[in-house]
């Protein structure tokens, strides 16, 4: 599925606030891509920092509620699924570091933003959206 910078409702994963929170989530990849895209300003710098710690404090909110929603569906995949959020978290927390030092590889984080929307969001959530449908037309 190729990836559109704006919300498709073939992205809902079937849950409302989930979505709602993946909106978000998508929102803020679009801003830190553009901001990445503009001129380097201190100003331009500044909100791209700012924008990527609301990316990480916000993407931590959205998987404790993720997560807790799979663990109350009894998802058989939630560790490898904690494991992906760590890791993401890891990424972003890297890539904070480095632009606080001003070498951020614009390339980089672009790729790491976007990679992890279409594998993340598109793959591995639709897999627990699959399940959760399912598990509830059962009960």
């Amino acid at each position: 599925m190729a990836v559109e910078l704006r919300w498709n409702p073939l992205y809902s994963v079937g849950n409302d606030t989930l979505d709602e929170q993946h909106k978000k989530l998508l929102k803020l990849c679009v801003e830190a891509t553009i901001c990445m895209e503009s001129s380097a300003t201190i100003e331009e710098f500044e909100r791209f920092h700012a924008i990527l710690t609301q990316m990480i404090s916000y993407a931590a909110e959205h998987f404790e509620t993720e997560e807790a929603l799979l663990k109350e569906h009894g998802y058989p995949q939630l560790a490898e699924h904690q494991e992906e959020h760590q890791e993401y978290i890891g990424q972003l927390t890297e890539l904070l570091m480095r632009a606080s030092e001003d070498i951020t590889d614009r390339g980089a984080l672009k790729q790491c933003l976007w990679t992890w929307w279409s594998r993340h969001i598109l793959e591995s959530d639709m897999k627990y959206s699959e399940f959760i449908w399912k598990n509830n037309e059962r009960g």
